[in-house]
Formats: C-alpha cells, structure tokens, sequence
C-alpha cells in the first residue's frame, strides 16, 4: 500500500495478489483454517468468476518485491491469524467468499 501511495500513477488500478496461482476457494478455505472457523459455504462454480489475477505487472511498476510470495507463508499468517481467538472477532471473509467480489465495470 505504500508503495502505490508513494509511486503510484493517480487513477491506475494496482491488483493486489501473491505470486503463487489459486482459486478462490482454496484460499477462503485456507484463511478459515487458520482462523480455526469453518470456511464459509459459496455457491458453485460460476464462469468468469475466478479470474487469474497477475501482479508481476503491478510489482514491476511500484518497483516491490514480495516479502511472502505466497499467501501460504504459514509462519507470517498464522501468528497474524491467532491474534483473532474465537469466531466472534474474527475478520470477515465475505469479501473473498465466491460471489461476493464486486463485479468489474465492461470498457
């Protein structure tokens, strides 16, 4: 985030993702895991809904390199993820659950 506050382009679109390929469910999956909640239920597979996200293109532009290239560098998140305790405080998923992503405008 701070790079793109600091070298950013005004209205350029930075997609945010690791290096390491996944589909959506896996990671939900895996982030409940972690929480010691169980994962969220999503709707079937719906076309075009699991798009591939690549960020070797934002990573090149703000000049960064990825600390953990995969968001399954157990050590870092799961301390992250025990801070959380019990389901009540736990971040929502909702915005990673199948079919809860915006959609994207059509150009």
């Amino acid at each position: 985030m701070l790079a793109v506050l600091e070298r950013g382009e005004p209205g350029a679109v930075y997609h945010g993702s690791d290096a390491a390929p996944a589909r959506r469910r896996e990671v939900v999956t895996w982030v409940a895991e972690q929480l010691g909640i169980p994962a969220p239920r999503t709707e079937t597979a719906v076309p075009g809904r699991d798009r591939r996200i690549l960020s070797e293109w934002t990573r090149r532009m703000l000049e960064v390199e990825l600390r953990y290239p995969s968001f399954r560098a157990r050590r870092h998140y799961s301390a992250s993820a025990s801070r959380f305790g019990s389901r009540s405080r736990a971040p929502p998923l909702a915005g990673i659950a199948a079919g809860a992503a915006p959609r994207r405008r059509r150009r």
